[in-house]
């Protein structure tokens, strides 16, 4: 990932399992610089779950896809504290990361 502009968009919450679930694909990736096979690292940070894309070595998750549509899924008990009951959830691509907040 090498975003050099700011990008918000708004995405709705899914479920799995009865989990949140955080699934961004397509376009608005593509448009902040991530594509299939970039690798990442997740954590939740003052409310917002923060996704980082700095360390293809050691970096455990990969984006899923193809060159036209990649995709980031993360389903986790964990984003249940951030996400909650909201219907919705913003993503804001800047400076190599991914911040996923309530809407």
């Amino acid at each position: 990932m090498n975003t050099k502009i700011e990008l918000t968009f708004r995405r709705k919450v899914a479920h799995n399992r009865g989990n949140c679930r955080i699934w961004i694909e397509g376009a608005k990736l593509l448009q902040a610089g991530i594509n299939a096979g970039d690798r990442f690292d997740w954590s939740i940070v003052d409310n917002a779950v923060v996704l980082v894309f700095n360390d293809p070595q050691h970096d455990k998750r990969k984006v899923s896809g193809n060159a036209t549509r990649p995709i980031i899924d993360i389903n986790s008990e964990r984003l249940n504290s951030i996400i909650g009951n909201d219907t919705h959830y913003n993503v804001t691509a800047s400076d190599d990361q991914l911040i996923i907040t309530q809407a």
